[in-house]
């Protein structure tokens, strides 16, 4: 008994080694899925031995005979550095998370079988001129070729779901520019928004809130039909699944010769996206005897996405333009499986999936589409009753095309010779709407606003409307020569930062999402001649990308100083901002006092007059905040309180409420208080930081500069109340482009080359990004053989 009793103590100890053991030796083995980046490999499907040699931040300068031999080769790096990454980008494309992850995935996959995005994807192939198609075949081949010689241990992704990668198909990639629309073009949401607000509050109070267009001033119930049973906007904004990503900004300049050091034009652009791990961007070079390529690619898709081709460079910036609209069409009341239209009634167009279920059972769904579009308002039982008996809600949208073939458009732009030739590839871009900056090597710059938008007739696409009588129906598209662009302006300076890119006089409605003019209005202060000591310098654009002042901050800040300037417990808080530069300074205490100032007080402003919709609205919101402060008072009385408030009780409360937050966080001493030990870019992985335990071990987390309205823009969460001042949205690409020698150009990218959490290129270039340093990608190949990681050589197979 007594030797039974020592086995059985020994037992847990045995078990406990065993689970190290296997720990040990899981870790080592993963280590295998990290590529060797000095390689030689016998593929099919090329035609002559290509170079990849990769420099020492890991990213690939690609050196190939033919441009379909190149594609093939950007295939295979990025499925070396980005597997995962690529399938579940195109997963989400599919509607078939809910294979890998279960039930939870519903929604989203409901919602994008709905939209038909893959669909699409796969219809569009077949519209593409052949150059096109080749590239996306050869560019299949590479992905698909490095799986197949592959024989190490795949990213631990796969092993976590326990899958297996399939095999690349073109339409995988042209899913991108669907993913990318809905990401970059959901306009169909404010609407949503709008059309909620308008159930529980005044005209005039909603247009506050949102501010409407040039003569906007009709509410929801004005717009449709009265008596309409049932109808819940708030209930159905609720059962739309969350959006794919958040908000959507960017940064671009173009200054012409005349005004810098080189006598040619200089290009600067920051898109701002989701800051994860992977990052959405992957820096590549390619060269080919006729093709020269450097900047960022996207893994899944062969094209350059925004860089420079060895003759003209370009950044984008998200146009914020209105290419959806939701129609309320009525279900004919004599025939369920039919609508109303102008001309009668009509049947939907109908078809079944099935969705599987990762550890539960199939799902059968059936999606309508109306003449105007797909049927959202069918993704699920809440949404069906929530537009209300006898209605469904349908999304019209310009990207909802077969012949959306945004990949044409950027295959022509990847090899224009100059900048006539680049304007005329932007005709074929239909969606996401995009501000395009460029410059070429001739000295000339200029601006296009590309992609489609409806010609409503006169009409705004304010919020919601009905489908069936016509009279709101599109009128075709705006003519590519009638959207917004510049060429050569007289001054010499194009700038756009999302702001409105046409005045009041332009004929048409474009929108009025924009998000301000704050950080375009500082890139022009600081580019302004007069203000600087010279011709601009490439160096002075990275300065200009680093920027941190808040020019919201200047105009709040003595607003709220004034309400609480007697306020003894705040003494030290007032002195602190009183001094203050207004520079959102990652070392120091005034941006976090600022910021969760403001984050209160927008709080105590608009959670009692928007209820459960708060959430979904709240942000720091300056321009409505100044407006309140100076000229709105009655916002600042609670309607739901007795007692009547001013906006001296509003300012002074959220001041007492920030500080609790603050001390409870950070301790009673506000000048050891510092913005970024709340303000720090995390890049959270897709999958392994949502697991406890396991996100530590890829934790990138970095305090960073900057807020939601300075030009080195850092966008935020305030509704998260555990982390609402994580720096989630940004620049996660950098790049300065010099006209006089495009070899001079300099990149940044955050926070990696790879994707494996077990490379050394996961996250090592996070603390130049967050420094705004850039680097330049050229080099001669033996240069870079000296001072890379290796070299790859692609060999046609025997």
């Amino acid at each position: 008994m007594r030797r039974l009793l020592k086995w059985l103590w020994r037992i847990p100890l045995i078990l406990i080694g065993l689970v190290i053991v296997v720990g040990i030796a899981s870790f080592f083995y993963l280590q295998g899925s990290v590529p060797d980046y000095d390689d030689s490999v016998r593929v099919a499907n090329i035609n002559a031995p290509v170079q990849i040699i990769r420099d020492a931040r890991a990213v690939p300068h690609i050196f190939a005979a033919s441009e379909d031999d190149a594609a093939f080769a950007l295939g295979y790096v990025h499925a070396q550095d980005r597997l995962w990454q690529m399938d579940m980008q195109r997963r989400v494309g599919q509607g078939r998370l809910a294979e890998l992850i279960g039930a939870s995935a519903l929604p989203i996959d409901r919602f994008m079988r709905t939209i038909g995005a893959y669909r699409l994807a796969e219809a569009s192939f077949d519209r593409l001129d052949p150059d096109m198609q080749a590239s996306l075949n050869a560019y299949a081949d590479g992905v698909n070729a490095y799986v197949d010689q592959h024989s190490g241990a795949w990213p631990p992704e796969f092993y976590a779901l326990w899958y297996a990668f399939e095999p690349w198909q073109p339409a995988d990639t042209l899913v991108w520019g669907r993913l990318l629309d809905i990401q970059l073009s959901n306009n169909w949401s404010a609407e949503l928004a709008r059309a909620a607000m308008d159930e529980i509050l005044p005209a005039d109070q909603v247009d506050m809130l949102i501010p409407p267009g040039p003569g906007e001033t009709v509410t929801l119930a004005d717009v449709l039909e009265t008596g309409i049973p049932g109808g819940d906007m708030r209930r159905l904004l609720a059962a739309m699944p969350p959006p794919l990503g958040p908000g959507r900004a960017s940064n671009q300049w173009v200054v012409d010769g005349e005004h810098t050091e080189t006598g040619a034009p200089m290009l600067a652009n920051d898109p701002h996206l989701s800051l994860e791990a992977p990052s959405i961007w992957y820096l590549a070079r390619i060269e080919t005897p006729g093709l020269k390529l450097v900047g960022a690619t996207i893994p899944g898709v062969p094209v350059l996405i925004l860089g420079h081709n060895g003759h003209i460079a370009w950044g984008f910036t998200t146009a914020y333009t209105d290419a959806q609209d939701l129609f309320l069409e009525r279900i004919d009341p004599d025939d369920p499986g039919r609508y109303l239209t102008p001309d009668g009634s009509m049947p939907f167009d109908s078809r079944e999936e099935i969705i599987q279920v990762r550890m539960g059972d199939d799902v059968s769904i059936t999606i309508r589409e109306t003449r105007h579009g797909p049927v959202i308002s069918d993704i699920d039982e809440e949404a069906a009753a929530a537009a209300g008996e006898g209605y469904v809600m349908a999304l019209a949208a310009t990207g909802f095309v077969e012949d959306d073939i945004i990949a044409t458009s950027m295959y022509g732009m990847n090899r224009a010779p100059d900048a006539a030739s680049f304007v005329t590839a932007l005709e074929d871009w239909i969606s996401p709407q995009q501000n395009v900056a460029f410059a070429d090597s001739d000295g000339t710059i200029g601006f296009v606003t590309a992609g489609h938008i409806p010609d409503r007739g006169g009409r705004t696409g304010y919020r919601p409307v009905e489908g069936w009588t016509g009279d709101n129906d599109w009128q075709g598209m705006i003519a590519f020569d009638d959207m917004p662009q510049t060429l050569n302006p007289a001054d010499g300076i194009i700038i756009n930062a999302n702001n409105a890119s046409v005045g009041a006089d332009y004929p048409y409605f474009l929108g009025f999402d924009n998000i301000g003019d704050d950080r375009a209005i500082r890139i022009e202060q600081m580019l302004d001649p007069v203000d600087r000591d010279g011709p601009l310098a490439l160096g002075d654009n990275e300065t200009f990308q680093a920027d941190a002042l808040s020019l919201p901050a200047q105009r709040l800040t003595p607003l709220l100083l004034d309400a609480v300037a007697q306020d003894a417990r705040a003494d030290d808080v007032i002195g602190l901002l009183a001094e203050w530069d207004h520079r959102m300074d990652r070392d120091r205490p005034e941006p976090l006092i600022y910021s969760a100032w403001m984050r209160e007080l927008t709080r105590g402003l608009f959670a009692p007059r928007l209820g459960e919709l708060f959430e979904g609205y709240w942000g720091l919101h300056p321009t409505q905040v100044a407006e309140i402060l100076t000229s709105r008072p009655d916002w600042c009385d609670d309607p739901s309180s007795d007692a009547t408030e001013t906006c001296d009780d509003q300012v002074r409360s959220a001041l007492d409420r920030a500080l609790d937050w603050i001390t409870e966080r950070h301790g009673e001493d506000p000048s050891a208080w510092r913005w970024g030990d709340e303000h720090f870019a995390a890049f959270p992985h897709q999958l392994f930081s949502r697991i406890p335990g396991v996100s530590a071990l890829v934790d990138l987390a970095i305090p960073t500069d900057g807020s939601e309205y300075t030009v080195n823009r850092a966008g935020t969460r305030i509704a998260n109340p555990a982390n609402p001042f994580v720096d989630s949205h940004g620049p996660g690409f950098r790049a300065v482009y010099d006209l006089s020698n495009l070899d001079n150009s300099l990149f940044s990218m955050a926070p990696g080359q790879s994707g494996n959490p077990f490379s050394p290129h996961y996250g090592d270039l996070r603390e130049s990004w967050r420094d705004v340093e850039l680097f330049p990608i050229a080099g001669d190949p033996e240069e870079l053989r000296r001072t890379g990681l290796g070299t790859t050589t692609l060999r046609p197979a025997e």
